[in-house]
């Protein structure tokens, strides 16, 4: 098994016992995920400002890819703390580990925004040309 194989299946079995925790769907896990993530590159281009960078952003497989790996970190994060937590705890405190402005912040490395923004600019240009 790869090394990319190998970090998949831990990621999914970590998504399961989130899932299991919280008695959330993989469309709720899912849906969460990507709001959060919206949120974050909104933030993260200074929103409204930078808007087509943002939606740019959005639509970028490699910004996405990050930000599973980025929540993987934050899951494995609430599994070591949610055995002190009671029933009802679960789910507010992983809203809020994960949360795109909570305590644990990540960012994106330096070359991933700059392909980001080559490649917006590179469409933008091709649009103003036809």
């Amino acid at each position: 098994m790869t090394h990319t194989a190998n970090i998949r299946k831990q990621m999914s079995q970590t998504k399961l016992q989130i899932q299991n925790i919280l008695q959330w769907t993989d469309q709720q896990y899912a849906d969460f995920q990507y709001e959060q993530g919206v949120i974050y590159i909104q933030e993260l281009c200074g929103a409204p400002d930078a808007v087509s960078m943002a939606d740019h952003l959005i639509r970028h497989s490699e910004i996405w890819s990050w930000w599973r790996l980025m929540w993987y970190k934050r899951d494995l994060t609430f599994l070591e703390e949610s055995t002190t937590l009671f029933r009802g705890e679960h789910s507010i405190y992983y809203k809020e580990i994960t949360h795109c402005t909570s305590v644990v912040k990540y960012f994106p490395h330096q070359e991933l925004l700059e392909e980001s923004y080559h490649s917006m600019m590179h469409s933008l240009i091709k649009e103003k040309v036809k």
